[in-house]
């Protein structure tokens, strides 16, 4: 069912702490009136998930749980952001959101007259718009501002914009009950959906509205040949860099010779333990859900080599294109693409990719689980499984991918990467953008690089020139165009910009 609570003020912290038992349950369905299994149910105040089952039932429960009692904050203070609005309170005061269209027709308005201390929500993205502007005034007390809201540009605001024609007078008040958590709901093939709790002992049902097929974001290409400078200073709160974390894997194989057409991998009796490094975002928080890239290593390398190799060093890079905002915040994981650096391990690794690796980084890392918030990218060996693993098989886990100096056997042609790409059904999962970049004097990928891309925007209606690039100018930072990391590190600051975009 549709909850009540589509839109409403919502605070979100405090600082007092009381005991209280969560309790919430209840079960996801589609438009249909059928379970959704596998959705990832959260309560984003509390950090607490549950996954529904095939029944589409979930339960969150936790004892003796803190929980937060709004207090006083420093200044007041109201933000529009991706379509959220923000009150920061300090004292007791009245609340005011009041939604026009660009005629001054009053969409929408809520209050409450007397907000204790705390962060108020106000969700303006899930009101009605057919993708036209909003203008939104919200007000705390007598500090009154007006912002934009763009619904087709995904949220991007802009403040103290005058309405002339959009008056308040005659409209009634509406008093917002008192709301302790949002439960955010999503699941593959669908869009997220959150709900507003007014209890922590409750029951919500949930229907899910299926994503919309075959669009795209529309994606502004990147080409730099460097990296800015700046990006290579460390930033006042960086994010965080864990190496070497060890997993086990049983979907590993030595002796499969190609990675197309993409191969069975059985599974093994006797596992191999692999590991991968992390990198999360500064200010990384368990309540809130980032997108998700995978990066391939080159032949003979493993996940360490980006971090060894990379000018600049590459969680510095991460740290400054999120810190600038020039990308969103996102979680990157750096694979181990083969087993004992078997070259066969490299074309088996798509099996566990998505059986064993991605639901173990799900399980431990707040991440968005829709392919439209998955990326992958490699460098070398890792840009040739990025095409072929990847792009080429894989299309219904992945939106977006980058061949960084794709290189070594196995690497598709634009004639087979067309083929596979037609036999993934890309009317329901479309390639939201495949970048490849070669650097100019990059002697190992040159070739395969320019077969992967040269006409590939003419072969078939799922892939043009709004959804791929190809870019082989490429100087890098100190690496002068040659096969090495820093070289591939432009193609994947370009390809960051594309994929991660605050516009979408």
């Amino acid at each position: 069912m549709k909850s009540i609570f589509a839109f409403g003020l919502i605070a979100v912290f405090g600082s007092a702490l009381q005991a209280q038992t969560v309790k919430v349950r209840g079960k996801v369905s589609n438009g249909a009136g059928q379970p959704v299994a596998k959705a990832v149910v959260a309560l984003m105040q509390q950090g607490a998930k549950d996954t529904t089952g095939t029944d589409g039932m979930y339960s969150i429960t936790n004892p003796n749980v803190p929980i937060r009692e709004h207090s006083a904050t420093v200044t007041e203070s109201m933000r529009l952001d991706q379509g959220s609005l923000a009150f920061t309170v300090s004292k007791t005061s009245p609340l005011k959101v009041a939604v026009f269209d660009v005629n001054g027709n009053l969409q929408k308005r809520e209050a409450l007259p007397k907000a204790r201390p705390g962060i108020y929500r106000f969700d303006v993205s899930a009101l009605p718009h057919s993708n036209q502007m909003l203008i939104v005034q919200a007000s705390i007390g007598p500090l009154v501002q007006t912002f934009r809201y763009f619904p087709s540009r995904k949220g991007i605001s802009e403040r103290n914009f005058t309405v002339s024609s959009a008056s308040l007078a005659g409209v009634s008040l509406a008093k917002i009950a008192a709301i302790v958590d949002t439960l955010q709901v999503s699941a593959d093939g669908y869009a997220s959906k959150k709900v507003g709790l007014a209890s922590y002992d409750t029951t919500v049902n949930v229907t899910l509205d299926a994503e919309p097929i075959g669009t795209v974001p529309k994606v502004t290409p990147q080409n730099a040949t460097t990296i800015p400078a700046m990006y290579g200073n460390a930033v006042a709160n960086p994010g965080k860099l864990e190496t070497n974390v060890t997993y086990s894997t049983y979907y590993w194989s030595t002796s499969i010779s190609s990675p197309l057409p993409p191969p069975t991998v059985p599974k093994q009796t006797t596992p191999k333990t692999k590991y991968y490094n992390v990198y999360t975002p500064p200010g990384y928080d368990n309540g809130t859900q980032y997108p998700l890239i995978i990066i391939m290593h080159g032949i003979t390398d493993n996940p360490n080599t980006w971090v060894e190799r990379s000018n600049p060093k590459i969680a510095t890079l991460f740290d400054n294109l999120i810190t600038s905002k020039v990308t969103k915040p996102f979680i990157a994981v750096f694979a181990s693409g083969t087993v004992d650096n078997n070259q066969n391990a490299y074309y088996a690794f798509g099996t566990e990719l998505i059986t064993e690796l991605i639901p173990l980084i799900e399980s431990k890392y707040s991440v968005r689980k829709d392919r439209g918030s998955r990326a992958m990218a490699g460098f070398s060996f890792g840009g040739m499984q990025t095409l072929s693993i990847g792009l080429c098989a894989n299309l219904k886990e992945f939106a977006w991918f980058a061949g960084l100096d794709p290189a070594g056997p196995g690497t598709p042609s634009a004639s087979d990467i067309a083929k596979y790409v037609a036999a993934q059904n890309p009317q329901t999962y479309p390639l939201y953008y495949l970048y490849i970049g070669v650097g100019s004097n990059d002697g190992t990928s040159k070739g395969s690089a320019a077969n992967a891309a040269n006409g590939l925007a003419t072969k078939g209606p799922y892939i043009t020139s709004a959804n791929f690039s190809y870019q082989n100018d490429i100087i890098g930072n100190g690496s002068n165009g040659q096969h090495l990391y820093p070289t591939a590190e432009v193609s994947l600051y370009n390809f960051l910009r594309m994929a991660f975009s605050p516009e979408y």
